[in-house]
């Protein structure tokens, strides 16, 4: 069956089960691997029920996407609002809490976006390079004033620490040893450690880093 175009329908129950169906089976399986009849069926109702909800697979797409920066945004906008003061190790905790909470949501945001279809795409793209830009701030504050910092080399640390940040889904569940904070704490901990050296530039990745007890 063609899928059709048209706006997406205001939620209900039915257009929830069908967004939750979805999210398992991205997540999973992902977007190419996934078909609406498999959306369908695991929602146990028709394909045709689907587009009453939802005009495309893609639509689905992009509002789990859009769900995903909806919420994390604020949350990392919030940290930003309490001051520079271990704002890189708040913000990576904050971040590390939301792909931990919003497991399915994260992992297809991150690793499915780029199936989105114009102008759903450039959207999610922009949703990322703003978390990157915040990220990258933070390290600039973290490092402090008076230090020589490498503008190239504070993009890299940012896709570093965001992406570190998305790798406690692949292995953290509830009866692991680490609790969901701590977790979050030594992932934010090790960040802070990243950028914790007394010029930020690639030379400086070879020194020690401060705090640590080597020698200089």
């Amino acid at each position: 069956m063609a899928e059709r175009e048209g706006p997406v329908i205001a939620r209900s129950d039915t257009s929830l089960n069908i967004l939750d169906s979805a999210k398992s089976l991205f997540a999973t399986k992902g977007y190419e691997g996934t078909s609406t009849r498999e959306i369908a069926e695991d929602a146990g109702l028709t394909v045709g029920a689907i587009y009453k909800y939802y005009p495309s697979k893609a639509a689905l797409l992009e509002e789990i996407t859009t769900e995903a920066a909806t919420v994390l945004e604020p949350l990392l906008q919030g940290e930003l609002d309490e001051g520079k003061d271990d704002v890189l190790y708040r913000l990576t905790r904050r971040l590390v809490i939301f792909n931990l909470e919003y497991t399915r949501e994260s992992k297809i945001a991150n690793e499915e976006y780029r199936s989105l279809p114009e102008p759903a795409l450039t959207t999610a793209i922009n949703a990322r390079r703003r978390i990157r830009r915040i990220f990258e701030q933070a390290i600039v504050d973290t490092v402090g004033a008076g230090e020589a910092i490498d503008r190239a080399l504070v993009t890299v640390l940012s896709a570093i620490i965001v992406g570190m940040a998305a790798t406690p889904r692949d292995w953290w569940h509830p009866n692991q040893q680490f609790s969901l904070e701590q977790t979050a704490h030594i992932y934010a901990s090790v960040a802070v450690q990243c950028v914790n050296l007394r010029e930020l530039t690639p030379e400086s990745l070879a020194a020690p880093l401060r705090g640590s007890g080597l020698p200089d």
